[in-house]
Order: structure tokens, then C-alpha cells, then sequence
């Protein structure tokens, strides 16, 4: 019996002293791991040392190439002054509406193109239009006016310069367009370089002639090619003209009087004239009819026409209408604060009324010089109307301020002066297109 008391107490003991090692009591960290420990949090702190001194480096080594960069930039400058001699002369420039008289006044170039890249343009107007009046002032160009001899252009007849534009001098050192007074012997006076030649832009080369011919700022400019013009009048579902007589285009015969006219029949009622100055003059009046209808087919159509059914498809497709801006551009000038939130305030050019929508033939006469028969302006004259009429806000001119060369003077100009409400006619709501071709067979 005692024996087995012995063995009892003995196994209560050991599992006495197994439940305290459970508890890890009387227990004591061994050396070895101490020492482990330590040795990790060392390792920790000689790591995020490095990383800050490696930190640090990288500052002061861009600190450093900043530093050396200034003082390169600096030496090279100092070595190599700008060229405060040369005048910077744009690729592009011409005269516009001064900045603060653009909110007031506007001037526009439109025009119709040739039938080809060799032809003449067929039509050249001048808009002024004056936001504040609510008018509409035409200045009509005819197709022989006389620009004469210019380093900006080769030709003599303004309505030659879009299809022969003049190169443009050019120093590929400087990338510049250089004037006539930089050059010498081929060479550039500045910089010494070889002078070349780039395209030259017709745009530009017109609008600076009707610059200096004439005094007037041109903001933009809308030159419709003739398939292009054919286009817009369908789009807008043709126009209705007073026809003063009877014409046959294509298969299809309009009687005198007022006609639906669609794209072809209204190019072709436009471009038909005789022969010499005078007929072309004539043919300046009989346009009017039909810019008139299709102002007023534009200035009834709202913006999503305008966008969707008008100058959206047509400045998208294969013959747009030649301009700096965009489509979206021609519908705010058109419908003013309508067409932009941002502009709410903003004239738009159908508040025109046709009564204050005037044109005039550009002052001159027919004047032969050199076996060629060219349309001569009237400097005088032409003084006169620009100040009465097309620079409402802008200081006046003078005979000795324009540029044009006046052939001859033997009698006074007829204008021709027309508002347009005196021809316009009601425009119907449709007008079936495509209907002057001949009819598949």
C-alpha cells in the first residue's frame, strides 16, 4: 500500500511540474536568442541609414546638375546674344479688327473659286459687319480689278493671286520668313545663311492685298469652291430667285420671274456673263438676288440644322468651304449667343435685317494697259466710300495711305448701290434638288 502512495504522489508531482512548464512558469529566455534579436534590430537600423544617406545623395546630385545646367544656359547666352536687328516677321500676317473693336465690327473675305486651279476666282466681296448698327455692308471686287506689281504676289488681277501664291523667303537658321531688305546675294544679312523658299499660302497673299489695296481688315475669310457652293445651296433645299428672264440649265427650263433654283441652276444663273468688264459688272448685280436667298435660308435655319443638316455635312465632306475657322465657327457668326453658352451675349448676323444690308461695286472703270483689259480703281472715290460706309470705328483713310495703282479716271463710278430688300423674295419652305441633271437613261 505504501508503495503505491509512493507511485501516486510520485505522478502528481510530474504533472504538477508539467502544467508550470505549460505555463511557462519558472521558465528563463535562453542567451542565444537575446542575442538574435539584438542583432535584428542592428541590421533595421543600418538599413533605414543607408536608405536616408542614399536619399541625401540623390538630392545633392540633382541639386548639382541643376546648378550646372544655369551656369551652361547661362555661358551660352551670354556667348550667343539674340539678334535684336532682326525683325520677327510671322509666317502669317495680315491685317485683322483690332482686339478692341472686335466685340463692335467685323470684316469678312467671301468669294467663289474657279472652275480649276488655273482659273480665276469667280466672285471676291468684302462683309463689313457692324454688330452694334445691325448692318451689312458689301464692298464687290470685280474679277479684272488691277492690283498691280507687288513683292507679294506675281500677278496683275487680284482674282489671280489665290491660284499663284508667291513663295516665301526663308531662313532655315532663323525659321523665319524674311523680307526683301534681309537679302542679299542670296543670302540672309543676319546670320549669313542660304536663303530657301516655302510654298507661299493663298489665303494669306489675298487677304494682305486687300489689305493694301483697300484699307480694310479681314478677319476670315469663306472661299467655296464651285462644287462646294452647289452643295450648300442644296443643303439649304435650294433658293427662289427673280429670274429677269427665261434660262435653260441642263434639260430643265425656268421661265422669267421667280424660280426655285437648285445648286447647278443657282451656280449657273451666278457665273453666266458676256464679254469684257462691263458684262462682269452686270453679272456683280445679278448675284446679289442670289446671296440674298441664301442669307436668308441661313438666317431662318436654327443650330441644329445648321450643325446637322447645313455646314456640318458640308465642311465634313469632300469640298468644304476654304476658311480658318470651323463649322462651328460659321454658326456663331451667324446665330450669335444662340450657337454659345459661353456667349450668350454675342450678335449673331441674322439679326441683320435685309433693309440694312447694302452692297457696292468696288469704285473704278475698264482700262486697257498693255494690250490687257483690267477693271481700274478710282482711289478717290474709293476713299470716300470706305470712310462713309465700311469703317464705322476705325480712324479714316487717305488717297496717299492706300496701296492700290490707279490706271485711268475719265468718269465718275457707278456703284450700283443696292439694299438688298429691295429684290429679295419670299424663300419657300423646300425646294426639290438634283433636278437639272438629265435623267438616267
Amino acid at each position: 500500500m505504501a508503495k503505491d502512495r509512493r507511485d501516486k504522489k510520485g505522478r502528481q508531482s510530474q504533472r504538477q511540474v508539467s502544467l508550470a512548464d505549460k505555463a511557462g512558469v519558472g521558465r528563463t529566455a535562453s542567451p542565444e536568442k537575446k542575442k538574435d534579436t539584438g542583432t535584428k534590430k542592428n541590421t533595421e537600423k543600418k538599413s533605414v541609414a543607408k536608405i536616408i544617406i542614399i536619399a541625401l545623395l540623390a538630392i545633392l546630385v540633382a541639386a548639382a546638375l541643376g546648378f550646372l545646367i544655369m551656369v551652361v544656359k547661362y555661358v551660352w547666352d551670354t556667348l550667343n546674344p539674340p539678334e535684336e536687328s532682326a525683325p520677327k516677321i510671322q509666317l502669317t500676317s495680315f491685317v485683322s479688327t483690332p482686339e478692341a473693336d472686335r466685340n463692335r465690327v467685323a470684316y469678312y473675305l467671301v468669294g467663289i473659286l474657279g472652275a480649276d486651279a488655273e482659273s480665276k476666282n469667280e466672285m471676291l466681296s468684302v462683309l463689313c459687319w457692324d454688330k452694334e448698327k445691325k448692318s451689312l455692308h458689301i464692298l464687290e471686287l470685280p474679277q479684272d480689278t488691277y492690283v498691280g506689281e507687288s513683292d507679294q504676289w506675281t500677278v496683275r488681277y487680284l482674282s489671280n493671286i489665290w491660284n499663284n501664291p508667291q513663295p516665301l523667303n526663308w531662313c532655315e537658321t532663323d525659321r523665319r520668313r524674311l523680307g526683301a531688305d534681309e537679302i542679299q546675294d542670296g543670302k540672309h544679312t543676319v546670320c549669313g545663311a542660304d536663303v530657301t523658299q516655302k510654298p507661299g499660302s493663298p489665303s494669306e497673299q489675298l487677304i494682305m492685298a486687300v489689305n493694301q489695296q483697300f484699307g480694310l481688315p479681314i478677319d476670315d475669310y469663306f472661299l467655296l469652291p464651285q462644287a462646294a457652293f452647289v452643295k450648300l445651296v442644296n443643303l439649304l433645299d435650294g433658293v427662289d430667285v427673280l429670274l429677269e428672264e427665261g434660262m435653260t440649265v441642263g434639260e430643265i427650263t425656268y421661265g422669267a420671274g421667280v424660280q426655285p433654283l437648285d445648286g447647278e441652276a443657282a451656280l449657273y444663273y451666278m457665273l453666266q456673263k458676256g464679254d469684257g468688264v462691263e458684262a462682269d459688272l452686270d453679272r456683280l448685280v445679278r448675284r446679289r438676288k442670289v446671296l440674298c436667298a441664301v442669307l436668308q435660308r441661313l438666317f431662318r435655319s436654327t443650330q441644329e440644322q445648321l450643325e446637322d443638316d447645313v455646314l456640318g455635312p458640308l465642311q465634313k465632306g469632300s469640298t468644304p468651304i476654304r476658311t480658318y475657322g470651323s463649322y462651328q465657327d460659321m454658326i456663331e457668326i451667324l446665330l450669335g449667343g444662340q450657337a454659345s453658352e459661353e456667349k450668350s451675349n454675342a450678335p449673331g448676323m441674322k439679326e441683320v435685317p435685309l433693309t440694312s444690308i447694302t452692297a457696292w461695286i468696288l469704285p473704278g472703270e475698264a482700262v486697257k494697259s498693255n494690250g490687257q483689259w483690267f477693271y481700274g480703281t478710282h482711289k478717290a472715290e474709293l476713299v470716300s466710300l470706305l470712310n462713309e460706309s465700311f469703317l464705322p470705328y476705325a480712324a479714316a483713310v487717305t488717297v496717299d495711305s492706300l496701296g492700290v495703282n490707279e490706271l485711268g479716271n475719265t468718269k465718275a463710278s457707278d456703284l450700283r448701290m443696292q439694299i438688298f430688300s429691295e429684290f429679295a423674295v419670299e424663300q419657300s419652305m423646300d425646294v426639290t434638288v438634283g433636278t437639272t441633271a438629265a435623267p438616267a437613261a
